[in-house]
């Protein structure tokens, strides 16, 4: 009876809680709504999540079946491509290589074949490697392998697994995931291990996520602390106590007295990250499967790592090697020649009667070179010292051999009186201060040339006169003789071989040297005898042409000398009576000029014949000296004015305003529908003036710095002569 009676008041109190509830609600609906709403919402959100946990916690990863690799095409760095400075996108589909395998024997190796400098880019640091380029495997603690790639590349997953991890960072591994693949082979037994991608662009799975080898899952970038654009690719054993794992801290290495790359050098942590990792690639590529399926990404090609079909053999290149890179006047030089296919093997099917060698040396007598199933030898004596180049050409195809021939002490005593000339301009304390540069830098002569190979000397002879600063550019090269962003170690000395003159600088270092490989200083001629520079740093030389100099140029404007960076347009269109100075004999390149003044200059300019009439802006007056140019353009409806129906005439003009007279004045046909994206960093495809702007960074009217156009900065005379002598070319 109790207990029937506990539930009748049970029923009875519920009740009454309910009505109170209800009553409340009802009085108050917005509150009611809103309530509901909310429920409504965390009801959806937990069913949501209790469906991704779910998975995580119970589903399992398909079993293991063999592995990918994590990336499929790269751009042929031999081909020239080594900068990295493009995204994946924009190379061509004919620029792309299948992904090269990971062999440390071939990374090692001193071949110069496609196929092993393909390799040895793609792969800049090997597992337990360092950061010296040595790709010496064991030397450090870096326990992954670094590869290179531009940004944007897809990247695949190996192996069946499931996503453990997802981060977005600005710093140490950046944009990163891991996968946990269980139930794997390593070193003959089954265990967990886990693959992680780091420095990412974009991520495209999620933590939790099953996912199957051969699926895209991101795209590689140079997020967090990144040099380059490259992936990071790690695999750590379940011993590690996170993923991705890194054998030291910071404070670890500051205790050490260590820097970040100085500990990876000096292999601090070497034996845990030993312990604690496999070497990714060796890993996946012992476990590849022949069979598995194409890439299930819609979103990229889907090539797979299956030999391609073997296809007709074709003339690459050309390698010339010499038994020696120094010696003698008159010693013997006996060099090899080797056609190249595509894959870097012999291409015995060359024809000798369409190759060609030629040298810079004009005494050298060269024999023909006959090729016996794609390889030729030949031997050459010099009669001269010097730098002496010689190159095998095949169409367009060519290949330069570079040598130093020394003098021999009999050779020295008879020296022409030219050549003592030639060191004119050496003072005996100069010669002293070379000699211990280069004693200085030999010692590191053999990780110079690892990386920096020469150096190129470049210039315009059409600027060199007598008294005036002409610029010279100094390239780094490496041993393709392409330019090159590695260093070297210490200073490079720059001399006169022959003439007179000074450098703004003579000593320089790798710090001089800008983003894509090059410094660039001035020399001044003291007369108008030729010239010749040598720059060297140990074994590292470079020699110049000949340069001839002229008299000291008469001037058409004060300020504008040879030097100037608009000197060429300025003078060509002075000359043309497109453009005139100032009474005081200036041109005053860096001042503005008004909106009428470049109408005037646009139409002289590009030949538009003036027409006579009244103009009706009103701020203009028909007494003005512009007022035909103004009519002449308003008739040709390249302006028109504002819509208050002034024209601003004394208004200096900005680059928005210059570009779409210059181009409308020319005739050029510019889309004025929005674009198909931004041209510059500040300038949205549908800007008014977006058109005006893409047409003259594609032409190089201008250098825009940074990528940027900067519309509302005021044009100058000597950026405005610039343009037009430009478009006029």
């Amino acid at each position: 009876m109790k207990k029937k009676a506990n539930q009748k008041r049970k029923k009875k109190d519920f009740k009454q809680r309910f009505e109170k509830i209800y009553s409340f609600f009802e009085k108050r609906p917005i509150v009611a709504f809103t309530a509901l709403t909310l429920l409504l919402m965390i009801g959806v959100f937990l069913m949501e999540r209790g469906s991704e946990w779910f998975k995580a916690s119970i589903l399992e990863a398909p079993k293991f079946d063999g592995t990918v690799m994590p990336v499929k095409k790269i751009p042929n760095w031999k081909k020239g491509f080594g900068k990295n400075t493009k995204k994946y996108s924009q190379y061509a589909a004919g620029d792309l290589i299948n992904f090269p395998r990971y062999d440390i024997n071939q990374l090692r190796s001193n071949k110069e074949d496609n196929a092993t400098v393909n390799a040895k880019i793609t792969y800049p640091v090997v597992y337990m490697g360092n950061y010296k380029n040595d790709h010496l495997q064991g030397a450090g603690s870096h326990l992954a392998i670094d590869i290179k790639l531009p940004i944007g590349t897809p990247i695949y997953n190996i192996a069946n697994g499931k996503v453990i991890k997802v981060k977005l960072s600005n710093s140490g591994f950046g944009n990163h995931l891991c996968v946990e693949h269980s139930n794997v082979p390593v070193n003959g037994k089954n265990e967990t291990i886990y693959a992680c991608y780091n420095h990412l662009e974009k991520i495209l799975v999620k933590e939790g996520q099953i996912i199957k080898k051969d699926v895209q899952i991101a795209t590689s970038g140079e997020s967090g602390t990144s040099t380059t654009p490259h992936l990071h690719f790690q695999i750590d054993r379940s011993t590690a106590p996170w993923h991705p794992w890194w054998p030291f801290t910071s404070s670890q290495a500051l205790a050490a007295n260590l820097s970040f790359f100085q500990a990876i050098n000096t292999g601090l942590g070497k034996n845990e990250a030993q312990k604690n990792t496999i070497n990714p690639m060796e890993w996946v590529q012992a476990n590849l499967n022949a069979t598995s399926s194409t890439s299930t990404s819609a979103t990229t090609n889907n090539a797979t790592q299956k030999d391609p079909v073997e296809k007709k053999k074709v003339f690459k290149e050309f390698e010339i090697k010499g038994d020696k890179n120094k010696l003698k006047i008159k010693e013997k030089l006996i060099i090899t020649i080797k056609a190249l296919d595509e894959e870097g093997k012999i291409f015995e099917e060359i024809n000798k009667e369409e190759v060609k060698l030629l040298s810079n040396d004009k005494s050298l007598n060269l024999p023909e070179a006959k090729f016996e199933k794609g390889i030729a030898k030949i031997e050459v004596t010099f009669q001269t010292a010097g730098n002496k180049n010689i190159v095998v050409k095949k169409d367009k195809i060519m290949k330069t051999l570079k040598i130093i021939v020394e003098e021999d002490s009999a050779a020295k005593e008879n020296k022409e009186d030219d050549d003592k000339k030639e060191n004119n301009n050496v003072s005996p304390e100069n010669s002293n201060d070379e000699k211990q540069d280069e004693n200085e830098d030999n010692t590191h002569a053999a990780a110079s040339t690892a990386s920096v190979h020469s150096f190129a000397i470049r210039f315009n002879e059409d600027n060199f006169n007598v008294g005036v600063a002409s610029k010279i550019f100094i390239d780094k090269l490496d041993q393709d003789e392409q330019k090159t962003q590695k260093s070297f170690k210490g200073t490079a000395k720059l001399t006169l071989l022959q003439g007179k003159g000074s450098f703004s600088k003579e000593k320089i270092e790798s710090k001089d040297f800008n983003e894509n490989g090059t410094a660039e200083i001035t020399f001044t001629p003291k007369n108008n005898d030729k010239i010749k520079i040598k720059i060297q740093s140990g074994v590292l030389i470079g020699e110049s042409e000949r340069i001839a100099v002229k008299e000291k140029v008469k001037l058409l404007f004060s300020d504008v000398p040879v030097s100037h960076p608009f000197y060429e347009a300025i003078t060509s269109l002075k000359k043309k009576g497109i453009i005139d100075g100032f009474s005081d004999g200036t041109f005053k390149p860096n001042n503005n000029i008004t909106r009428v003044a470049t109408i005037k200059m646009l139409l002289l300019g590009l030949k538009i014949n003036i027409i006579s009439g009244q103009i009706a802006f009103a701020d203009t007056s028909n007494n003005q000296w512009y007022k035909d140019y103004l009519f002449t353009s308003v008739e040709n409806k390249i302006v028109n004015g504002f819509p208050d129906n002034t024209f601003k005439p004394a208004n200096n003009i900005n680059r928005a305003e210059f570009f779409k007279i210059l181009l409308k004045t020319a005739k050029v046909n510019v889309p004025t529908t929005p674009l198909e994206k931004d041209p510059f960093n500040d300038v949205p495809k549908n800007a008014w003036f977006a058109g005006y702007a893409k047409y003259a960074k594609d032409k190089g009217l201008l250098n825009f710095k940074n990528n940027k156009f900067e519309g509302e900065k005021l044009m100058n005379r000597g950026e405005i002569s610039y343009a037009l002598d430009k478009l006029i070319e």
